[in-house]
């Protein structure tokens, strides 16, 4: 028998009626150190998860502060096997590098493309059978831009996956078109965000999301900005200025995409000032309404951080929200019940865990990494990556 160290019996139904009671938790944290460098000890500077070797089950990838990308392949118990290590383009004082992995080539395997803020370059690595990585040819690539972070989607639906790119500097969207089977990217697309009417330079980009939101079947791109999210319908692989819904009037921390009502819609949910969780839904005219807040989940001098995992941990049809307070270090997990309007004391459960140094913005990764088909819990933690693998029951 696994031991859970977090165990919460939580009465799931919609409408008062309720469907039985299940529980939700985490088994006991299992930390994997990243190797050396040059007898230096290596930092995990960003954290992704994907399937390297088609084993069904979700590896994580790092880049790390000795300007590497390492491969941890997945043991299935929440460990991980050290791989191969590979050399990226020097970054110089350790500043942060966005990352993302996922099936560039159509082989069913997760590629990896690294980006490189300082230079505003990025670098792809093709993923082997094996586990292995294949830097592509003519790294590091020059986007024009600060690649703050990126997100992968076939915008045209021509079965071709395309690298999506939040850039500073100046503030807009790139579009690197793919042309598949590691054939490479066409060049750049710019994608402007200002709202209609607007003056001045959009605001720099945080965070962004790509899902279906509006019924057309085509990916839409939402962005966290230093002032507002930004959402753009059904973009095209084609330069242009789109129109753009922005619910918010401050800052959004993490921003994430899935079902959180279980209406079979999905929802936009972002961390509001380090306080609230708000879930927003596409509304008739292109606009979009807020159709529940989760109040509370931080608190003044503990708010979130930046970091937001979406995922449906009891597999009811519903999307559950999970972030990070600091002081003490804890998990906060909001599981929905498809509530709408305020919710003052949502259902969640509290795991504290401790780490090292302390929590961090972009820590939290969610995904399965044993082949279960629950999500689980993936944190960087400074020289190691930790794990806690959700156990879930009827």
């Amino acid at each position: 028998m696994r031991h859970l160290v977090l165990a919460l019996s939580l009465l799931v139904g919609a409408g008062g009626c309720s469907d039985g009671y299940r529980s939700v938790g985490f088994l006991a944290p299992v930390a994997t150190t990243l190797p050396k460098v040059n007898n230096n000890t290596a930092s995990a500077v960003t954290l992704g998860l994907g399937d390297l070797n088609g084993d069904g089950r979700l590896d994580a990838v790092i880049t790390d502060n000795q300007n590497q990308v390492d491969v941890l392949i997945s043991n299935g118990d929440g460990s991980f096997a050290t791989g191969a290590a590979y050399a990226t383009e020097n970054i110089g004082n350790g500043s942060p590098r966005s990352l993302v992995v996922g099936d560039l080539s159509g082989d069913g395997l997760a590629d990896v493309v690294v980006g490189h803020v300082q230079q505003s370059t990025i670098s792809i690595f093709w993923a082997q059978n094996d586990g292995r990585l294949v830097a592509a040819s003519g790294n590091p690539l020059n986007v024009g831009c600060q690649p703050v972070a990126m997100a992968l989607a076939d915008l045209s639906r021509d079965s071709q996956t395309d690298i999506v790119i939040a850039c500073a500097n100046p503030n807009e969207i790139h579009l690197l078109k793919g042309r598949g089977a590691q054939k490479g990217f066409d060049a750049a697309v710019t994608l402007a965000y200002d709202l209609p009417g607007a003056s001045g330079q959009a605001p720099p980009p945080r965070s962004i999301a790509i899902g279906q939101l509006d019924g057309d079947g085509l990916p839409d791109v939402v962005l966290g900005t230093d002032m507002d999210m930004r959402i753009l319908l059904s973009p095209q692989e084609k330069p242009a200025t789109y129109t753009v819904s922005a619910p918010l009037s401050n800052r959004p921390g993490g921003i994430g995409i899935g079902d959180v009502n279980g209406n079979g819609v999905s929802d936009i949910s972002v961390v509001v000032g380090g306080l609230d969780i708000r879930v927003y839904e596409y509304a008739a005219g292109g606009t979009y309404q807020q159709a529940v807040v989760y109040q509370g989940i931080g608190v003044m001098g503990r708010t979130t951080k930046d970091g937001l995992g979406v995922a449906d941990f009891l597999r009811d049809g519903r999307s559950d929200l999970l972030t990070m307070l600091p002081n003490p270090n804890e998990l906060h997990l909001v599981v929905s019940r498809g509530e709408s309007g305020p919710v003052a004391q949502p259902v969640s459960g509290i795991n504290q865990f401790g780490m090292t140094p302390y929590v961090c913005d972009g820590c939290l990764v969610l995904g399965d990494i044993t082949g279960d088909g629950l999500p689980d819990v993936v944190l960087r933690n400074g020289a190691s990556v930790n794990a806690l693998v959700t156990a879930s029951q009827n």
